[in-house]
């Protein structure tokens, strides 16, 4: 899991910061969301500049910060997220 992720995501013209990133989900700052909304979520991840596109759940909402859980992400999106935590955590 990756900590101080510092990436602009868009939310149904509600626009946060991404912190967390992780395979299942992320953790955002958008105040406005509560545990059990269902969202799609658009970022980019800032070493490639692959645009992911996913669904997900808010799963906790704490303050102005909310984990949500992806669901349906393409194959390809996996793979992007997986290829950058893997460039991130290498020494």
């Amino acid at each position: 899991m990756l900590h101080g992720l510092k990436s602009e995501y868009s939310l149904v013209e509600a626009p946060g910061t991404l912190n967390v990133l992780s395979q299942g989900g992320v953790q955002v700052e958008a105040g406005q969301l509560k545990a059990g909304d269902n969202i799609r979520i658009s970022f980019r991840l800032p070493s490639s500049g692959i645009m992911v596109d996913a669904h997900g759940t808010v799963v906790w909402a704490k303050e102005a910060r909310q984990g949500i859980r992806f669901g349906k992400l393409s194959s390809a999106a996996r793979e992007a997220i997986q290829q950058f935590i893997s460039q991130v955590e290498s020494p």
